[in-house]
């Protein structure tokens, strides 16, 4: 069991958008940002 609070889990959010935000990309860009061209998430922790 996590021991993550909610305001955590939005605050590690909020910080990976502003570090990684660019509004030029398309949707496909962003797939590949947010979920990487394997399939696995940035935190490598999961498959999606």
């Amino acid at each position: 069991m996590s021991n993550y609070t909610e305001s955590m889990v939005r605050a590690e959010i909020r910080a990976w958008f502003e570090e990684n935000w660019n509004p030029g990309l398309g949707l496909p860009d962003w797939r590949k940002i947010f979920v990487g061209s394997d399939g696995e998430c940035v935190n490598g922790r999961r498959k999606v």
